[in-house]
């Protein structure tokens, strides 16, 4: 499916400035392999209640396109809404034709731009313009709302332009016409369904890029968005066991990583439990918010307030590394504290503020201010 070019147009699409951007359902399901390794040969998604059902198939000897490979459909994407907002579409299949610098889309993608860099991108752009997909999420063609017939690519051609750059004759993609298959260009200019990506979610890991886009999808302009355990490993599109894969979120929950939005977990072990059943795994709930800010600066600026600026540094520290699970058992120690003292019970949102909670803790004589 990928045809090389002679030559390709000197008129580019680019530098590419301004928010990255995604279409809504690329964001909202598993399309991508979560391993960079590209090993997998075909991907399978259903989900019952949604209806939605998604396959993606690679080509012989070759992987389906990872979680990484979907930053260039970000890129293309990108364009592709840059030129819709400007007006600059004329209704002709030359919409679908987009031209771009490889160093371009790297600089944008915060990668090197070293020689294994642009020998990655072409195995990239191979599984891109190779693999097939199908779903029965419908888009807009020719003003009828349809799914998808059959399968199709998320490039439905590909060239490049080689050029020298080294003083040894050594070849190197300079520039690359694709041309955006159906499907995604349609869901992309007919059902705008486009959302604005944080520039930071180029440095996350797989898993934080799927619960952030799980967070930007989902959360919108609501105060939180909740899922089942079970139900979010399927979404974020990971195989393993779901215990590792709680494991996991714990430890990102501590780390907390996601630019704009946070997500804590709920647990509601049996009393007495001493290891989860799968019924306990099966209530896990993990809750989405968007990160709001804890201070006001004398210029009425709203800031976040640093660990070292908080009165007790190294407490604040250790909470927020424990995560929002962990808080709230310091947090049920604060409310018996006030009850066996006869005080109004304290306000369970701190359990979200470390800092406060830590000042809390300290006052009622629970922990001591470090």
């Amino acid at each position: 499916m990928s045809k090389s070019a002679s030559q390709l147009p000197l008129q580019l699409d680019g530098p590419l400035v301004g928010a990255i951007k995604g279409e809504r359902n690329i964001m909202a399901y598993p399309f991508f392999d979560l391993d960079k390794r590209a090993l997998k040969s075909r991907i399978e998604f259903e989900d019952p209640e949604l209806g939605v059902k998604i396959a993606v198939r690679a080509a012989d000897g070759s992987g389906v396109p990872t979680i990484y490979d979907k930053d260039l459909v970000l890129y293309v994407a990108t364009v592709i809404a840059q030129r819709m907002d400007d007006g600059r579409l004329n209704g002709s299949d030359e919409d679908r034709v987009v031209n771009f610098s490889v160093h371009d889309f790297l600089r944008v993608a915060g990668r090197s731009t070293d020689a294994r860099s642009y020998e990655r991108f072409k195995a990239m752009l191979d599984r891109l313009t190779s693999s097939t997909i199908s779903t029965n999420i419908e888009v807009t063609i020719d003003d009828e709302t349809i799914g998808a017939d059959g399968w199709f690519e998320w490039f439905e051609r590909s060239g490049t332009g080689i050029r020298y750059r080294t003083s040894g004759g050594k070849k190197r993609i300079s520039h690359v016409r694709v041309t955006v298959g159906k499907w995604l260009f349609n869901a992309i200019v007919k059902d705008r369904k486009i959302l604005t990506y944080a520039k930071a979610y180029f440095d996350l890991e797989p898993i934080p890029r799927r619960l952030y886009d799980l967070a930007r999808v989902h959360v919108g302009n609501q105060d939180r968005w909740q899922i089942r355990l079970p139900k979010l490993q399927a979404r974020i599109g990971d195989r393993g066991r779901l215990t590792h894969f709680l494991s996991a979120l714990i430890k990102l929950e501590a780390e907390d990583p996601l630019p704009e939005y946070r997500f804590r977990i709920v647990e509601q072990l049996r009393p007495g439990a001493k290891r989860r059943s799968q019924n306990d795994l099966a209530r896990v709930l993990v809750v989405f918010t968007r990160k709001e800010p804890t201070q006001k600066s004398e210029g009425g600026e709203v800031i976040d307030l640093p660990v070292r600026d908080a009165r007790y540094p190294g407490l604040t520290k250790e909470l927020r590394t424990r995560g929002f699970t962990g808080r709230l058992a310091f947090f049920d120690r604060l409310k018996r504290k006030a009850k066996e003292l006869g005080n109004p019970e304290p306000d369970r949102a701190l359990a979200d503020d470390p800092a406060a909670l830590a000042v809390a803790l300290v006052d009622a004589g629970i922990e001591e201010g470090r």
